[in-house]
């Protein structure tokens, strides 16, 4: 799963050297293929980018509480090998998607 592209905007400022991303649990995600590769976004996110000359195809769609599990597992792993902490949270909501 984690041979993709999770796309993010942000004007937080703990978030702008990649170390925190927002996930909701309550909403879904999805795993899309735009245009070469493979995106983790909402679906609101390949609905958006499908109107913007992008061609999107849904591969499966994924919990937003399943999404969070399986990054808390690679900030385990990756906190491991680094003192730097990382927090793995995604939200759909104002362009965070």
């Amino acid at each position: 799963m984690w041979q993709c592209i999770i796309p993010t905007a942000t004007l937080r400022p703990e978030t702008i050297h990649a170390s925190h991303l927002w996930a909701n649990p309550g909403i879904t995600y999805v795993r899309a293929r735009v245009d070469d590769s493979i995106w983790i976004i909402s679906k609101e996110a390949a609905e958006k980018l499908a109107l913007q000359d992008h061609t999107v195809e849904i591969e499966n769609e994924i919990a937003g509480q399943d999404l969070i599990d399986e990054l808390s597992a690679i900030r385990f792993a990756v906190r491991s090998l680094s003192s730097r902490l990382i927090l793995l949270i995604l939200t759909s909501e104002a362009g965070s998607s």
